[in-house]
């Protein structure tokens, strides 16, 4: 449909949803430029973490980046989810919709894996855990792992920025 008309397809400068039922005008919809931001965010996110590797020689810049990145890709993909039922079909957003409840499953079970296998068979790690200067540490650690990114994770040896928290170490 374009001004109420049935077309075969959509005029220049419009474009037509999933279902080609209607047609929009690009000018007016907010994705015409999605990729951008991610773009300029992951970059952003880039620049802070190599300045921070040049002001705190504990930062360690690839680590921190992937932190950051982590909650980017969860960004992504709840972004992507709310265009597309906006803008798209139930159909796709099905798949969308498990994608995501994937990711977040993923993050769950790497906690439970993580805490297994790493945090209470490894002693160095357990004593780093425990002391009570890092429980703050490891709580946020395990609340944004669980609601962010699993790569919130590498907090807990990563130096971000030269947080007073002392890295953990691993045997």
């Amino acid at each position: 449909m374009y001004e109420s008309e049935c077309v075969r397809d959509c005029p220049k400068g419009w474009l037509s949803n999933y279902s080609t039922s209607r047609c929009y005008p690009i000018s007016g919809l907010d994705i015409s430029l999605i990729p951008f931001p991610c773009i300029i965010i992951a970059l952003t996110f880039l620049i802070l973490s190599y300045a921070g590797s040049k002001n705190k020689t504990k930062h360690l810049l690839i680590p921190n980046w992937l932190v950051l990145m982590g909650l980017l890709e969860h960004g992504c993909i709840l972004s992507q989810m709310i265009l597309n039922f906006k803008y798209g079909t139930w159909r796709y957003g099905v798949f969308l919709m498990l994608a995501w409840f994937c990711y977040v499953a993923a993050n769950i079970a790497f906690s439970f894996m993580h805490y297994f296998k790493i945090g209470k068979k490894d002693r160095l790690y357990n004593n780093w855990r425990t002391r009570p200067d890092n429980i703050w540490a490891r709580r946020f650690m395990n609340i944004a792992g669980v609601i962010g990114s699993w790569k919130v994770y590498k907090l807990s040896y990563s130096g971000f920025w030269g947080v007073k928290l002392t890295p953990a170490l691993f045997t």
